[in-house]
């Protein structure tokens, strides 16, 4: 015996197929999606949109775990193999076999206002799906079927659960001109006993033998259509509503068939008449024969191209062409296979199933298969398509030192990376380093990147200014790449008395140096080199004529190559406020002049203070 609890459920399913109905046992799986996941209130009422109906306008009303879709593979169980449901619980809950009598989810929700009027009794956990749609015809039919955990020891009481079709604000969901509900379909209560139109009830009950039917509900009523007039070519509207009558307990649904709001009259499988006029009748009618799984097709939707180490979208349609139209089917598993990878993705309503892959394979030419495995309801099918994966872009930026000390080896390092944040695997990539001393002579050094893609080798360079560059060249999987601009760094002299590098800001923009200018008994031995963004001028000089050091200051003057051009003179100042991280910071004043002394690049008439990098004076 069962009893109310503190909750209750109530759904509405929606299938696409033909109403088969049977008493015998069955060895069925139901599957339900409802509104928490990627489904959504429109693709419900696609779902349900049959020949000659389209959609607008969709709203839903109710927590999202009371409304969504259901497959089937035994039609015999609701009559249809999938569609739309609704429920005063969980349309989960609605999976069989019936092991519990009681089966409740109580979510403390509000009734509606057309159901309580229709039923008279308060109503309450309200499920409501509401939209526009246009017909081609002046009539729609609506097949469903009605389900409830009320039924048997709740059957003609106040604990009346409730559903209705609103068909341009009139109910169509009825027998004999009275809304169907618990206390208008039933086996009676006890079962047999003032029993309501039991023709059209299946008990399932727990309580009152063993259930035949698998599903969770105590009871059922057969195929129904409604029948409504409508406007043809029109907007009309439709509300489909069920909720729990008096209290929240014991759950409910309604099943509506995919493709089951049409304007083609469908054949009910189990009354002896023939619905839709072809002369047939009942397992004499097409629609009413089922020969083994329905045919499916697959077709792939996702894309065709990706870069290696990028995630690849991954989409599919299972369609029903057995149904008349062809109708989605929901609540499969689709499995993408691209290579040696795959994933697997469940249908919606609309028959689309997604997933992603992250590519870890080399570039080239694949295949997508996009497969159904089929099953008792469903054939197997699949469909294959060509994917391309092509090389990914790589970036490369200096990461080495700027300032080596005196006597030291140089380390020369890269960092490889990528445009985006999917990153493949990064490591034995080759980056060759070019250095180009002051006099333009070069040298080149090669290292290969470890996991993380960082390239470095230590390397012994005589004191001096160098310009350095890295470049990776591509290779299977990656583009090539190269540093943006050459990073200047200086090697100091051991007794050198002032050196530097770094970078400063002016009007041009932006403009990097290094030096070292070092006093000897014969004179002065001294590099400076320059690069200014702006017009991507450059000067290397390897001749110093003169320097005075006073303090923290220091001057010296000399010459080199302008653009590669020689005859060219400079004069350095620079003052040093301290380490990198002072707070008044280096300053530096540059000024270079052309063979017949016009001034060709300065920093300003004042000194200008470092963006970055050091000057030492000893």
């Amino acid at each position: 015996m069962k009893s109310r609890l503190v909750s209750g459920t109530l759904t509405i399913a929606l299938a696409a197929s033909m109403l088969v109905l049977g008493t015998g046992p069955a060895n069925a799986a139901t599957t339900t999606a409802d509104l928490t996941g990627p489904l959504a209130p429109l693709e419900l009422a696609q779902a349900l949109a049959g020949e000659g109906v389209s959609v607008s306008n969709v709203t839903y009303t109710g927590d999202e775990r009371a409304a969504g879709t259901f497959a089937e593979t035994d039609p015999t169980v609701f009559g249809f193999n999938s569609g739309v449901i609704l429920s005063s619980g969980e349309v989960a809950s609605i999976v069989g076999p019936n092991n519990a009598d009681s089966t409740t989810t109580a979510f403390g929700g509000p009734g509606d206002t057309d159901l309580t009027t229709l039923s008279g009794f308060q109503t309450n956990d309200a499920s409501v799906l509401s939209f526009d749609f246009v017909p081609n015809a002046a009539t729609v039919y609506v097949s469903y079927v009605f389900a409830s955990e009320e039924f048997n020891e709740y059957s003609n009481s106040l604990f009346n659960d409730t559903f209705a079709f609103f068909v341009n604000g009139q109910n169509c969901a009825t027998v004999d001109n009275v809304p169907v509900s618990i206390n208008t379909i039933n086996g009676g209560n006890p079962l047999g006993t003032n029993s309501v139109r039991p023709q059209l009830y299946r008990n399932n009950d727990l309580s009152d033998g063993t259930p035949t039917i698998d599903t969770q509900a105590d009871g059922l009523t057969v195929g129904l259509v409604c029948e409504s007039a409508v406007n043809n070519g029109e907007t009309n509207t439709m509300k489909l509503a069920i909720a729990d009558g008096s209290d929240s307990s014991l759950d409910s649904w309604v099943l509506l068939s995919a493709s089951g709001i049409s304007t083609t009259k469908p054949e009910i499988c189990n009354d002896a008449v023939d619905n839709d006029g072809d002369g047939l009748v009942d397992g004499t009618d097409p629609d009413c024969v089922v020969s083994g799984p329905a045919t499916t097709t697959t077709a792939y939707t996702g894309s065709t191209t990706v870069q290696y180490s990028d995630s690849i979208g991954l989409s599919g349609v299972l369609t029903d062409t057995m149904a008349d139209p062809d109708a989605p089917v929901s609540g499969k598993d689709l499995t993408f296979t691209l290579g040696t990878q795959s994933t697997t993705g469940s249908t919606g309503a609309a028959g689309t199933a997604s997933g992603s892959i992250t590519m870890s394979q080399s570039p080239g030419a694949y295949q997508v298969t996009t497969s159904f495995a089929g099953d008792a309801g469903f054939a197997a099918s699949s469909d294959t398509d060509s994917v391309t994966v092509a090389k990914e872009d790589s970036t490369l930026t200096y990461s080495g030192e700027t300032m080596v000390a005196p006597m030291a080896s140089t380390t020369l390092s890269a960092t490889l990376g990528e445009l985006d944040s999917t990153l493949g695997d990064l490591s034995n990539k080759t980056v060759v380093f070019t250095v180009t001393d002051s006099n333009m002579v070069t040298q080149t050094f090669s290292a290969t990147t470890n996991a993380n893609g960082v390239a470095s080798i230590t390397v012994p360079l005589a004191s001096g200014v160098y310009a350095v560059k890295a470049e990776f060249t591509g290779d299977n999987y990656y583009l090539g790449s190269a540093t943006a601009a050459d990073t200047l760094f200086t090697v100091q002299a051991a007794g050198a008395k002032v050196t530097g590098g770094g970078w400063t800001s002016i009007s041009t923009g932006r403009t990097s140096f290094g030096f070292n200018v070092i006093p000897e008994a014969t004179g002065f031995k001294g590099q400076f080199q320059l690069h200014a963004k702006a017009d991507k001028a450059k000067f290397h000089g390897n001749t110093a004529t003169s320097l005075v050091v006073s303090g923290n200051t220091a001057t010296w003057t000399g010459s080199g190559k302008w653009n590669g051009t020689a005859g060219y003179t400079f004069q350095v100042s620079v003052v040093d406020n301290g380490s990198s991280g002072g707070k008044k910071g280096d300053t530096i004043k540059i000024v270079i002049k052309n063979p017949s002394g016009t001034v060709v690049f300065t920093t300003g008439s004042t000194p200008v203070a470092l963006k970055g990098g050091n000057i030492t004076i000893h």
